[in-house]
């Protein structure tokens, strides 16, 4: 774990290097010299987000971190009212970056005006899946997921190293999703509780196989007649199998929800996007499945997901809350989302 100024003076000198074939000089002795064709890769995506925040933002406030070896940026603000009451990480949603103008960046500039310092995260730029293309969608959030969670422990790290242990996540759309899917896989890492925007993800995940599962099928299928010379030898196979490398299909939010034992606040707009909206129900009733099978009536009026051991004190909350007139990026509606957000974490997220 680190922390240094991205050197963005060579950044900006590699964007701006071509990027179309390079030939050989003319009237070079083609013979002796063969003409160049290899073609210098363009910037990835993620690299041109980098450049955007290195050029808009204080330089103060961008950081270089570390996940497992592979540096990538974050903007750090500090608290501005004179105490500080903790630390939020901020996860955007899926084609957004690290202060993108929906959700994360009025939340990463106003909470610090009440208390609490921000660190947003610039996430794996996902890739775009053809539409209805329901597996390719799948494996590119699975992809996402894996790559978001040592990002999260390298922002806890971070936080940890300044001093400060009284940490939630805050997640928006997909960056919700990854803050769940970290607190299922890690619930003792250093997270006190989590603020889901909007979360959206794979209601119900298709009935995907592994690539393993897939060619062990085909192989075991016994031959047509005349087919036993095309079979490929059994060390073949298992040389392509090893070219892709395994993969679990996504879990919905539901899911997620259901497994994780920190206060969540699940807000979403009452304009949102339809797999929010559709969700609704299923993750409120897999909080409530959490708790071991609260009614309804009991549910609505304790909102608890579960007490760990018999510590009533230490009793696990769970609020769903939907903004009125709100959509998916809460336009018009980011000061009261902020507002919403503070007070929830003063009350539910625990001292350290």
């Amino acid at each position: 774990m680190y922390q240094t100024r991205y050197p963005w003076p060579l950044l900006a000198l590699l964007l701006a290097l071509p990027t179309g074939p390079i030939w050989a000089e003319e009237g070079a002795d083609s013979e002796d010299t063969p003409a160049v064709e290899e073609r210098i890769a363009a910037p990835s995506p993620e690299a041109l987000r980098l450049g955007d925040l290195g050029r808009l933002h204080d330089p103060g406030e961008v950081l270089e971190l570390d996940a497992n070896g592979e540096p990538f940026p974050a903007l750090f603000r500090a608290e501005e009212r004179g105490t500080l009451l903790g630390a939020v990480i901020l996860l955007h949603d899926a084609g957004a970056h690290a202060d993108w103008p929906g959700v994360i960046g009025p939340l990463r500039r106003q909470l610090p005006t009440l208390g609490w310092a921000t660190l947003s995260l610039q996430l794996p730029v996902a890739p775009i899946a053809k539409a209805g293309d329901l597996e390719a969608d799948a494996r590119a959030t699975a992809r996402l997921l894996e790559a978001a969670r040592p990002r999260i422990a390298a922002a806890v790290a971070e936080l940890n190293a300044r001093g400060i242990q009284r940490i939630a996540l805050i997640g928006h759309g997909s960056g919700a999703l990854a803050a769940a899917d970290y607190l299922a896989e890690n619930l003792a890492a250093g997270v006190g509780g989590a603020v889901l925007v909007g979360i959206s993800g794979v209601s119900s995940p298709p009935p995907l196989l592994s690539p393993q599962a897939v060619r062990a099928t085909e192989t075991e299928e016994p031959p047509a007649e005349g087919d036993a010379a095309e079979k490929p030898a059994p060390a073949e196979v298992e040389a392509a199998v090893e070219e892709e490398a395994p993969w679990e299909p996504p879990r919905s939010p539901a899911t997620l929800i259901g497994l994780i034992s920190v206060p969540l606040l699940d807000i979403y707009g009452q304009r949102d996007l339809p797999q929010v909206l559709s969700g609704a129900r299923r993750r409120a009733a897999a909080a409530r499945g959490a708790e071991g099978g609260l009614s309804s009536d009991q549910y609505l009026s304790t909102q608890r997901v579960r007490t760990p051991g018999n510590d009533n004190s230490r009793r696990i909350t769970y609020r769903q809350f939907a903004m009125p007139g709100a959509d998916h990026p809460f336009s018009a509606h980011s000061e009261a989302l902020v507002r919403r957000v503070h007070g929830w974490l003063k009350r539910h997220l625990p001292a350290r």
